[in-house]
């Protein structure tokens, strides 16, 4: 959290509001992945929400999120890198991570009701997949954002390279998610 606060003081026209599990919204009491799709509820004022999952970071401090690659009439979404390496989908329209995800507040109807049709309650289910297929259901389109700003997979060039890092699998080298994010840290305040 010190480095997105860090990093989101630096950003112009964008503020970071932390979103806890426990607020009122979350009538499903449904785990904090779910959030970002009622994330609207949060931020009424706002015309536009951009979501991150707290293990999504900046490689460092001069990256800059390019805003005007985001859409204002559709979702924002990156394509799922674990996917392109032959991860098992479990299900056929897997193609996008919920880890970053811009909403517009014309889609905020949309996501919300994601949320309310499938959100399991504290069981950490993954809201990605119940998304992807209601996209695919309802045949809207997506605003893919570039693969640098949701990178998953930890051994390769297109992490090494990635703007936005998102450390969510445990990766080779008995490296554990945790201690990469510590490594982060370290560095990013060291350059």
């Amino acid at each position: 959290l010190k480095v997105l606060n860090d990093y989101f003081s630096q950003q112009e026209n964008m503020e970071l509001i932390v979103v806890e599990n426990e607020l009122s919204f979350n009538t499903k009491k449904a785990h904090a992945p779910w959030l970002k799709l009622i994330s609207h509820n949060y931020v009424d004022e706002n015309d536009f929400v951009l979501c991150w999952d707290l293990d999504l970071l900046p490689r460092d401090k001069n990256v800059v999120f390019d805003t005007s690659l985001l859409s204002e009439k559709n979702i924002n979404l990156c394509f799922d890198t674990s996917v392109v390496l032959g991860h098992p989908r479990f299900n056929n329209n897997f193609y996008f991570n919920s880890g970053l995800i811009g909403i517009p507040k014309c889609m905020r109807s949309f996501t919300e009701e994601v949320y309310n049709l499938y959100a399991p309650g504290a069981y950490p289910s993954y809201e990605q997949y119940y998304l992807n297929d209601h996209l695919a259901h309802n045949k809207k389109d997506v605003c893919v954002l570039p693969n640098s700003y949701n990178t998953l997979q930890h051994n390769g060039p297109l992490f090494q390279n990635a703007d936005f890092q998102h450390y969510t699998w445990q990766c080779l080298f008995n490296n554990t998610r945790d201690e990469l994010i510590k490594k982060h840290y370290e560095r990013y305040f060291r350059y």
